[in-house]
């Protein structure tokens, strides 16, 4: 799926964090870990959000070369893909893995890294294994691209907020 195509469907933006992500209307939100982890899913998929500020050592600085150094971790290693959009640095890995639960699932996980507010947004979207592969993975690539730094609009008071 396309990033164009995603604009034909109902969407819903949720709030994080001071970033945003898109996903269809059909998805249900909660908020895991104290706050730290917005969980997104509908029946065959599951969206997870979460950010992190960083700082190296002494207070330097951190460029998105250093985190992109350790990615993907491992565990995760598949096929590689970047973006750079929106002043973000994008950078995600896809691979099919054995489940917890038993069996396989697909999974894409990225990073929207912004060097100049010195913080990232991690983005875990497992998707099931009885669904194609190819299309599977145009939809999560599509999602993951519609991150954003964004806070809520003033009027709306809730950590995942949606609109």
């Amino acid at each position: 799926m396309q990033s164009e195509e995603l604009l034909r469907l109902e969407l819903t933006k949720y709030y994080h964090s001071g970033w945003s992500i898109i996903v269809e209307r059909d998805f249900k939100s909660k908020i895991l870990e104290s706050g730290k982890i917005l969980h997104l899913t509908n029946k065959t998929r599951n969206v997870s959000l979460s950010s992190h500020k960083v700082q190296a050592r002494k207070g330097a600085p951190i460029k998105a070369k250093m985190l992109l150094n350790h990615f993907p971790p491992p565990g995760l290693e598949g096929e590689a893909f970047r973006h750079n959009k929106f002043g973000l640095i994008g950078t995600a890995s896809w691979a099919e893995r054995y489940s917890d639960f038993g069996g396989h699932e697909y999974v894409l996980f990225a990073l929207s890294i912004s060097e100049a507010l010195q913080k990232f947004a991690q983005c875990t979207i497992v998707c099931a294994p009885d669904s194609d592969h190819d299309e599977e993975r145009s939809w999560a690539l599509a999602i993951w691209k519609t991150i954003r730094l964004e806070d809520p609009p003033a009027s709306n008071s809730k950590t995942a907020a949606h609109k």
